[in-house]
């Protein structure tokens, strides 16, 4: 007589908890029970993807496949929040053995508590690299005498992986650079339209643009062959939405 398969799990519970600056926890928890998601998680444990590369065209994933997106979010969200609390502990390695630490504990981690399925995967695409380019088409920009660069990634090869910490580091930074050029050239073409943001007066909004700016450009390499590393602590964030 042979031991019959295990049943698949019904669903998937992830459980969040961020140390907060002031001491408390903030905790909260995502309940997915979509044939989908869970289709897709056991499709990523059967063909790891730090092990070989992920193809979100793949014919096997089927109806999977809508819970690509979902699915990557609650990752990111997990590792982002790994992450921070391992930064606050005080945790003496750098941010790549930290970032080590989490993918190892990402893998190992059970569905639900108690379960015996176990193993979430960080999902990113791959570029060839990631260079500064010229942004060209902004009236905005243009009409200032602005030449602005932004972060294009070149070269992207039709699938995807689990990233190493230069790659998640470089990706993340490229998202950051491109939303704060976005959010800037929205401040400008607001700005050029004679329209106010928030409590500004337009003097500010013409001193946030050219300082945003200014930044930017001092943080990208000159040369566009080289590929994007980390940003200067300090650019990043300063006009997130």
């Amino acid at each position: 007589m042979t031991d019959s398969p295990s049943p698949s799990p019904l669903f998937i519970k992830w459980d969040y908890s961020a140390k907060l600056e002031d001491g408390s926890d903030y905790c909260f928890q995502t309940l997915r029970t979509s044939v989908p998601y869970l289709k897709f998680a056991q499709y990523l444990v059967e063909n790891p993807p730090n092990e070989q590369p992920f193809r979100p065209d793949d014919p096997a994933l089927g109806d999977a496949a809508a819970a690509l997106k979902i699915y990557r979010k609650d990752v990111e969200t997990w590792v982002g929040m790994r992450m921070m609390n391992e930064l606050a502990s005080g945790n003496e390695s750098d941010e790549a053995a930290i970032f080590a630490l989490v993918m190892n504990e990402l893998h190992e981690l059970p569905w639900y508590p108690g379960s015996e399925c176990r193993g979430f995967y960080l999902l990113q695409p791959m570029a060839k690299r990631v260079r500064p380019a010229k942004k060209k088409k902004s009236w905005a920009f243009k009409a200032m005498g602005q030449e602005v660069s932004y972060l294009r990634a070149d070269g992207m090869k039709g699938y995807w992986k689990e990233p190493t910490f230069e790659e998640w580091e470089q990706w993340n930074t490229r998202l950051t650079v491109n939303a704060i050029i976005a959010t800037t050239e929205r401040i400008a073409e607001a700005t050029l339209s004679g329209r106010q943001i928030g409590q500004l007066t337009k003097d500010q909004q013409w001193s946030m643009i050219g300082s945003t700016i200014r930044s930017i450009d001092a943080a990208l390499p000159s040369d566009t062959t080289h590929s994007v590393k980390k940003l200067p602590s300090g650019v990043s964030g300063s006009l997130e939405e």
